[in-house]
């Protein structure tokens, strides 16, 4: 799988084993808002990212098989602040032919959870070029 713009423009790092899949990110200074911590936009982007790998390897969908977010749900419960490292995990937790409920969570590295999620991600075909 090939890192996205999303990705490279982040920074964050993608982490598979198997099925599993987590994402880690440090945060820096392009990462914070103007109270000087993480932006609530990039967490649910990492969110959206760990869950929307999850939901691809829970249907069992092939490398070149996409999903796309139908429905992403966040909710915040601490900050993270400049030099964190945060880690994104997701489990599946119930799907159908072509749509997958996955639940994610964003924590630093002292065990904290910064953040939650809830998503709904459709298969997608894609078209060849």
């Amino acid at each position: 799988m090939s890192e996205s713009g999303t990705q490279s423009m982040l920074g964050y790092e993608t982490h598979r084993a198997g099925d599993e899949v987590t994402i880690t990110l440090r945060i820096e200074e392009k990462h914070l808002n103007r109270s000087g911590l993480l932006h609530g936009g990039i967490a649910a982007t990492v969110l959206d990212a760990v869950s929307g790998y999850k939901a691809e390897r829970a249907m069992g969908l092939g490398p070149e098989a996409r999903v796309v977010t139908v429905s992403l749900t966040t909710n915040y419960l601490q900050a993270g602040r400049h030099g964190d490292l945060l880690t994104a995990s997701a489990s599946a937790v119930g799907k159908g032919k072509t749509i997958q409920h996955v639940t994610a969570e964003l924590r630093r590295q002292d065990g904290a959870l910064v953040a939650t999620a809830n998503g709904i991600f459709k298969r997608i075909r894609m078209r060849r070029r």
